[in-house]
């Protein structure tokens, strides 16, 4: 499972979303998208106009994401990452999520 955060500097809900993930001990990879073009085209692909987007992907499901301080999808996320045992950095073979280059 590889989970993506797209963040802008000295937003609140980026700042509260990173904190909650860090307290639940979920892995992620942080996209700052004032300074990345193609993280910043994946959001506005994606529909989103709010920010953090929260990106999750697995080799079994559809990719998952939202956008916002969204403390019921962290929870769920959490949980689902502690049932499947996923708080190690991402397997090469899931990391299919679209990165900076």
């Amino acid at each position: 499972m590889h989970v993506g955060v797209y963040t802008s500097p000295g937003s609140l809900a980026c700042h509260r979303t990173k904190k909650a993930l860090d307290r639940y001990g979920v892995h992620y990879e942080l996209y700052d998208v004032t300074r990345d073009a193609h993280a910043a085209r994946l959001v506005q692909s994606l529909g989103y106009d709010e920010l953090p987007v929260v990106y999750v992907r697995d080799t079994l499901a559809e990719p998952e994401h939202w956008s916002g301080y969204q403390p019921g999808s962290i929870d769920e996320l959490a949980r689902f990452a502690a049932d499947t045992a996923i708080f190690a950095p991402a397997d090469e073979a899931v990391r299919g999520i679209p990165v900076a280059q």
